[in-house]
């Protein structure tokens, strides 16, 4: 079994072949420069999680981190190898294991002296923004489509107008961020943090939300028509003037929200829960509540289609002087 010595011999030696520091490494796993400089040295082990985001970083595989190397009787003591063997050996074994064994050395070599820049330039699927420590930013008008901010802390990020359309942010710690008039078209948030973010006037049409923290965003004349919510806390959102045209939202929380002039056509809400809400200016068209539970909510110069009537209508919910058109 590895110990942390040769382990760390392993992350330092694929660290220089992709041509990071520890702290650019440090970087794009969210840790500090010591934790990289103390793995490296043997004095720590970093968990199987983070080896994994390690060997991401790298552009390798875990095997070639954590494999035994058998004892050759050369190089180090105890490690079977050289400390500048170390990255050619585990990739020669991981050669062996994905193409069924054969010449494979000179071509694993060749990567070998790839820059880091070569070695995303080759890989354009690997992002560059995933895990990373984004605080404060300033990403106002940039144009970043199609990326992954997966696991980044974006604490109070700037990202006002900017086009981040097709991007993904699970895990993403995006508390207190801007996203002020941002392009999020068919954009995914999954298990997100977005509490207290502003999304005023947002293009979020088609975009996902799943399982997300969304208690306190301004959503305020946003666009989320045909997008998905699901078990996800909306308390006081700020919805108003938002356009949730086909959007289909499941198993999550409305209490108190603002909803005065929301544009609700095709929307279905499934197992909502809505407390405290008053929608006032509302037309509601084949708007669906289903299994919906309403607590003090209030209807204030609303009209609504015969569908919608009898949706609320199952809920219990209270259409005195509600206008059916």
């Amino acid at each position: 079994m590895l110990n942390a010595i040769i382990i760390g011999e392993r992350i330092a030696a694929r660290r220089k072949s992709a041509n990071y520091s520890q702290t650019e490494l440090a970087a794009e796993l969210a840790v500090s420069p010591q934790a990289v400089s103390k793995w490296e040295r043997g004095d720590s082990l970093p968990d199987v999680i983070t080896l994994g985001r390690i060997a991401q970083a790298l552009n390798v595989k875990i095997n070639a981190l954590i494999d035994e190397v058998p004892d050759t009787g050369d190089g180090d003591q105890g490690t079977g190898v050289s400390g500048q063997g170390l990255a050619g050996a585990a990739g020669g074994a991981q050669n062996a294991e994905s193409d069924g064994g054969g010449d494979t050395d000179a071509d694993e070599e060749e990567d070998e002296i790839l820059s880091g820049a070569q070695r995303r330039k080759a890989n354009p699927t690997r992002s560059l923004f995933r895990y990373g420590n984004w605080v404060d930013a300033d990403f106002r008008q940039v144009t970043i489509r199609n990326e992954k901010f997966d696991f980044g802390n974006l604490k109070r990020v700037d990202f006002t107008g900017s086009d981040l359309s097709g991007s993904t942010f699970k895990c993403a710690n995006l508390n207190e961020c801007v996203l002020d008039k941002a392009n999020l078209s068919e954009g995914v948030f999954d298990m997100s943090n977005l509490k207290g973010a502003s999304l005023k006037g947002a293009n979020l049409t088609a975009a996902k939300m799943f399982r997300c923290d969304m208690k306190d965003c301004d959503l305020s004349g946003a666009d989320l028509a045909r997008a998905e919510i699901k078990a996800s806390d909306m308390k006081r959102c700020d919805l108003n003037s938002a356009n949730l045209s086909e959007a289909y939202i499941r198993t999550s929380n409305f209490d108190k929200c603002g909803v005065e002039g929301i544009i609700l056509d095709g929307v279905i809400f499934e197992r909502v829960a809505f407390s405290d809400v008053t929608f006032s200016g509302v037309t509601f068209k084949n708007a669906v509540f289903r299994m919906c539970a309403l607590k003090r909510v209030q209807f204030e110069n609303c009209t609504m289609d015969k569908i919608t009537y009898n949706f609320l209508k199952s809920c219990k919910a209270d259409l005195d002087g509600v206008q059916i058109v």
